[in-house]
C-alpha cells in the first residue's frame, strides 16, 4: 500500500526510483572528492620510469588497495614527484581513476626523507629519497601522514599509500 502510494505521489515523475539511485549514486561519487578540512585521505604515492604505461600504474594501485584491504574508491589523490607528474603513464591514469594528480616538489621529498620506511640506494643518489613512491604519498598526504602500506613494485612502476588529514 506504501508503495502505491509512493507510486502516485511521483507520478509526475515516471522514472523517480531510477532518478534517486542515479542521484545517490552521483553524490557518492563527486563526494569522495569533495575535500573537507580535517578530514582524513588516502594519497597513492606512484613512483615510475620515463614510458611506463597507465594501466601498468593502475594495476599497481589496484594490487596496493588490494594489500591494504582498501578498495579503489578509497583513494582520494595520486602524487609523484614533480618531474614525472608530467609522463603520460601517470596523468593518464589519474583521468582514468577520476583523481586529482599532485606534483610534489623535489624539496618536500626530501623534507619527509626520514619517515620513509624503504630505501633504494639507486632512487636515493637520483632523488635524495629511499623511495618516490612513499615519499610523494607521505608528502601529499601532510602534516602527520603516515604510511599505511609500504612501497610495492612492477617492472616499472612503484606504490605506496598514506592516510594523512585534508589541510
Amino acid at each position: 500500500m506504501a508503495r502505491t502510494a509512493w507510486r502516485f505521489a511521483q507520478a509526475h515523475c515516471p522514472f523517480a526510483s531510477r532518478a534517486v539511485g542515479l542521484h545517490a549514486w552521483l553524490a557518492h561519487r563527486n563526494a569522495r572528492h569533495t575535500m573537507v578540512r580535517g578530514e582524513a585521505m588516502i594519497v597513492a604515492g606512484i613512483g615510475l620510469r620515463a614510458g611506463a604505461s597507465w594501466q601498468e600504474v593502475v594495476e599497481l594501485i589496484s594490487l596496493a588497495v588490494t594489500k591494504a584491504a582498501l578498495s579503489l574508491d578509497d583513494i582520494d589523490r595520486l602524487a609523484t614527484l614533480d618531474i614525472r607528474a608530467d609522463e603520460a603513464g601517470f596523468t593518464t591514469a589519474a583521468r582514468h581513476l577520476k583523481l586529482p594528480a599532485i606534483a610534489v616538489p623535489a624539496e618536500a621529498m626530501r623534507a619527509i626523507a626520514p619517515s620513509v620506511r624503504t630505501h633504494s640506494s639507486r632512487v636515493e643518489a637520483l632523488h635524495g629519497v629511499g623511495s618516490v613512491a612513499e615519499a610523494s604519498a607521505l608528502a601529499a598526504a601532510g602534516k602527520d601522514a603516515r604510511l599505511l602500506l609500504r612501497r610495492i613494485a612492477s617492472t616499472r612502476v612503484t606504490c605506496a599509500l598514506a592516510q594523512g588529514v585534508f589541510p
